[in-house]
Order: structure tokens, then sequence, then C-alpha cells
């Protein structure tokens, strides 16, 4: 039985009823009810009406399950309110000394064995053997001049993600958009003794596993996660393999 307003026959609302006082106020014409007095006339098996849900005033933000990662020391980082753009050194300095290391020894012998060769008048033969070495050799040219001049730089607003690493071609660069991107997760490398093994990756629509960056530190790839998916307005949550959150919350 749907209760009426005695003055307007306008149905009763359930916001409209004060169960503890058993009164109602019609929200049509504002005139007050005894219900009450509607049950002693024969009214005492109306269904009750039930309240509605009462709204929280303040929204509850949610709670964070980690605490904010402050910006690593070899990061650089421009923000304003359309954007955040996130640049570094692609290598850093023990990796770029490791290199030249590798370098010299690798090329430094190749050089000299060439030049005597040469200066011999050494048969074609004895020209050609080396060139096993000489590929190598120039990758691991490449590579540490790379070291040198690339920096990775991450652009990220609320609907898309680029991520550039130049001027020289190392690593894949990306340009994805912030709508195809579900969540952004940190990857610990199977061996945790390696400190620069972690990785960033995300998850795409139907779960397609896209892996942005590698070669990070621990709490860089703590960092990027978090700065990109606060930017992307993505929720953090857990994803099968990341980063263990124990590890994560313990340093």
């Amino acid at each position: 039985m749907q209760l009426e307003c005695e003055a307007c026959q306008s149905p009763l609302r359930a916001e409209d009823v004060n169960f503890d006082l058993a009164l109602a106020k019609c929200h049509a014409c504002n005139a007050v009810h005894d219900l009450s007095a509607r049950r002693g006339r024969g009214q005492e098996h109306a269904p009750a009406l039930s309240p509605a849900p009462a709204e929280d005033p303040t929204p509850r933000e949610r709670v964070p399950t980690r605490a904010r990662v402050t910006l690593p020391a070899q990061f650089q980082m421009q923000e304003d309110e359309q954007r955040t753009v996130i640049s570094w050194r692609t290598f850093d300095g023990g990796e770029r000394f490791l290199l030249i290391l590798i370098c010299a020894i690798w090329n430094v012998p190749l050089l000299l064995l060439y030049r005597h060769l040469l200066s011999t008048d050494a048969s074609l033969t004895f020209l050609l053997l080396p060139l096993l070495f000489v590929g190598p050799g120039l990758y691991i040219g490449y590579v540490t001049l790379a070291s040198f001049l690339d920096r990775t730089r991450i652009e990220v607003s609320r609907d898309k993600l680029i991520i550039h690493c130049g001027p020289l071609p190392w690593s894949k660069n990306h340009n994805l958009s912030g709508a195809e991107l579900t969540q952004l997760y940190a990857h610990a490398p199977a061996d945790l003794t390696h400190t620069t093994g972690y990785s960033l990756l995300a998850l795409g629509r139907h779960d397609r596993k896209i892996q942005l960056i590698t070669g990070l530190e621990k709490d860089q790839a703590r960092y990027l996660e978090q700065a990109l998916e606060r930017q992307l307005g993505i929720e953090d949550s857990a994803v099968e393999g990341e980063m263990p959150r124990r590890s994560i919350d313990e340093d």
C-alpha cells in the first residue's frame, strides 16, 4: 500500500518520513502528517517505507596502500596542470665506466693488430680473419657512445604516455593512449642482487602486457609507477607478477 499525502494526494517518499518521530512531511505541499494516527485509523498493515541510504557528505579518499616515493636523485621532473615530464641519463656513471673499459680492452688490440698487418703487407686471409671480432667491437663502441649521449624522457598526461630514449636508438620507444592502459606495475629481477634489473610494465586492454622501461633501480621503478598512475588517473591495485608488496613497503 502506497502512503499518500492527505492534503494533495501526492505519494510520500521514503526520504519524506522521519521514522523515529513517526512523522512525514510531504515534498509537494509541505504538509506534516502523524503516521501513528494513521495506524489508529486502520492503516497499521501499510508496508513500511525503507529509509533512504544516508549519503556521506564528504566522500572518503582511497587509503593508499603504499607510501609515496620521493623523486630519485637521478631524475629531473617538470610538472604542470596538464602534464608531467620526467627525464634522466639512460646509463649511470658506473655503467659508462664499465663500457669504456670493455670497449678499450676489445677494440684497442684490434686497432694495433690491423696497424701491424697493414704495415707488413699481410695477405688477404690475415686481414679477413680479425673481422670476426670487428662486429662485436663496433657494437660495444656504439653502446659506449650511447651511454654518454642518451637520455630517457617520459611525458605523461591524462590521455597519453610517451617514452623516448635518444638521440641514439637504444631501447624501444612508446606512444600510448592513456585510455588503453589499465594498470602500471614494477617487476623485480629474478636475481635480487642486481640493483638495476627492475622493470616498469603496463597492462593494456585484455590484460596485454607492455614492457615500458628496463634497467631501473628499485626506487626508480617504484617512483615511476606511482607518478605515472597518478597523472593517468589509474587507481593502484595488486597485479600478478609485480614486485612483492612487502619488499615495496620495507626499505
